[in-house]
């Protein structure tokens, strides 16, 4: 029987040092590496305590077993030496645990020189990525091998959690708050996101990917790759109208959204040359709205950026009038969601301050892609930033005096207030803050109630409960009293 004893041992003993070469993630970072090396460190401390502690049983089952000490041993009450030996033992091991713990914490905790900062959000139940031009990504990241990436960290609704356990991340997110962490990863690949803090009925489906390409495979170290432009291919001819308007164009209706890059093939179907243009301002689309002329049965490139909004359709066809009075004429409409003018101005401003914002407060629709229309009409650079629930709302980069810029669109999904501001160190406290009221204000919350609303419940149900069951329980009854 005790040799069937040690031979489990022994089997147990094997299983456990081959587990270790089988890993539950990988190491695709050095965060990873340092954890990794740190929990192999702190096992081997266990698999000795563990080995000696099992081998002293081993050996006592063979040693005091019944076919060889069939009366049973004295009684022992204590030895001084060995009991002095298993309390400083395991201390000294603690103590190397904690020195070499210390440095592991310092290195995870201490956020390097970042090369780029990504702000995740988390809400009920994706993750949504923001980029430092702007640029979003939902429910994926895309990073590049070998650089340092800042995270920051928050939460629209409940609390989440974001984690990438191949790469050692795992951060909470709160709503209202910013959590500040570090990501690197190493070696190109697919990493899996998950939320680690039970969000709700949806949370199982909360996940995403961290996509790591190689340096130099990208035309930026973040962000997912770039789409192929589609082609947009538009159509001069002097036939296919009718008896008022006999020449035309195909299409006759463009729509595109602001911030859309537009790849125009102009063909010219004709035996006449023509140029072709769009008749919006060099603020809405650049770098250019114009071609030069166009041989006959030949098509040009116009690529352009749309960069603001227009009041209405904005006409496009052949700068020839004559040509547009036959009907080579269209007409181009920017999708722009609800737009918000917003200005900022360092020119003066109310009792005690020197600048302002407006408008003042700034009311912001709910449920809606809202665009914000920023004007510096000041003499120094601003930018433009809302804090509070939608601090990911923002435009960084510094608007020149006396231009504009446009950012978005966002989206509003719930009652939120607070301030907004240019972010600029000292600009807001010169008066450049101003509130905003998205929706119905105040913060409406979503997803349930939340946790200290529910601790209030739990104790007004459970505390009146159990005191009635003590004080039942308590009296005794007539029958139970001694006689």
């Amino acid at each position: 029987m005790a040799r069937r004893a040690v031979l489990l041992l022994l089997a147990i003993a094997v299983g456990v040092l081959l587990a270790g070469t089988a890993r539950a993630y990988t190491n695709a970072g050095p965060i990873s590496e340092e954890i990794q090396n740190l929990f192999w460190a702190i096992t081997l401390f266990a698999v000795i305590v563990a080995a000696v502690v099992f081998g002293i049983l081993a050996v006592f089952l063979v040693r005091y077993r019944e076919s060889v000490s069939p009366r049973p041993t004295e009684w022992i009450e204590g030895n001084r030496n060995l009991e002095i030996l298993w309390t400083v033992i395991p201390t000294i091991i603690l103590i190397v645990i904690v020195i070499i713990s210390v440095p592991v914490l310092v290195y995870t905790d201490t956020i390097p020189p970042p090369d780029t900062t990504v702000r995740v959000v988390g809400s009920q139940f994706i993750w949504t990525f923001y980029y430092e031009d702007g640029t979003t990504s939902s429910p994926d990241l895309w990073i590049q091998a070998g650089i340092v990436v800042k995270l920051e960290v928050t939460a629209l609704d409940v609390i989440h959690s974001f984690a990438v356990p191949d790469l050692g991340i795992k951060i909470d997110a709160f709503p209202g708050h910013m959590n500040h962490w570090w990501m690197q990863a190493d070696v190109p690949g697919d990493y899996l996101i998950q939320c680690a803090e039970l969000c709700g009925v949806g949370h199982y489906g909360m996940r995403g990917v961290v996509h790591v390409f190689p340096a130099g495979s990208q035309p930026k170290i973040y962000g997912p790759p770039p789409r192929p432009l589609p082609v947009t291919d538009v159509q001069l001819r002097e036939s296919g109208g009718n008896a008022t308007n006999p020449w035309s164009i195909a299409p006759r209706n463009l729509t595109f959204s602001i911030g859309s890059r537009v790849n125009l093939r102009v063909w010219n179907n004709n035996s006449n040359p023509y140029d072709f243009r769009i008749d919006a301002p060099p603020t809405t689309i650049s770098p250019t709205n114009q071609t030069p002329p166009i041989s006959n049965y030949s098509y040009t490139w116009l690529n352009f950026t749309i960069n603001g909004a227009s009041p209405g359709p904005i006409p496009y066809g052949p700068a020839d009038v004559a040509a547009r009075n036959n009907g080579m004429i269209g007409y181009l409409t920017i999708q722009s969601g609800t737009i918000i003018e917003v200005f900022l101005d360092d020119s003066g401003g109310g009792p005690g301050h020197s600048w302002s914002v407006r408008p003042d407060p700034l009311v912001i629709p709910k449920g809606e892609n809202v665009t914000f229309w920023i004007h510096n009409v000041g003499s120094q650079p601003h930018n433009f930033t809302l804090q509070g629930a939608y601090r990911n709302v923002k435009y960084d980069p510094p608007i020149a005096p006396g231009n504009s810029a446009f950012a978005g669109p966002f989206f509003f999904p719930q009652d939120a207030s607070d301030t907004y501001q240019c972010s600029i160190p000292g600009h807001a406290a010169s008066g450049m803050v101003a509130p905003y009221i998205a929706g119905a204000g105040g913060g409406a919350r979503q997803g349930g109630l939340p946790v200290f609303d529910m601790a209030w419940i739990t104790l007004a149900v459970c505390l009146p409960v159990m005191f009635a069951y003590l004080i039942h329980h308590a009296r005794r009854r007539e029958d139970e009293r001694p006689s």
